[in-house]
């Protein structure tokens, strides 16, 4: 029987050796781009790269913001709707 605990810890691992085998092969590509590339080049990579990683992290906020937004006027509606005490 497999416990709550050891799920968590699994996913957890699994979850670290993946970040730590996508910083080895992103470490392991820099030779390559620089073969490759002049320094300038893969700077502009680079930087093109991290305005991607940024923007997709910004469009995760911006939802997040947008749904609590979203659930705060629905919430104000129907408080707004609903009749009034001592009126019907």
């Amino acid at each position: 029987m497999v416990t709550s605990v050891s799920r968590i810890l699994s996913a957890s691992a699994a979850s670290w050796v993946r970040i730590g085998v996508t910083v080895i092969m992103q470490i392991a590509q820099v030779p390559l781009y620089l073969g490759s590339w002049d320094a300038h080049t893969y700077g502009v990579w680079l930087l093109l790269q991290a305005r991607a990683g940024l923007g997709a992290t910004g469009d995760r906020t911006r939802k997040r913001r947008r749904d609590a937004v979203m659930g705060e006027i629905d919430i104000r509606m129907t408080v707004h709707c609903l009749p009034q005490a001592g009126t019907t």
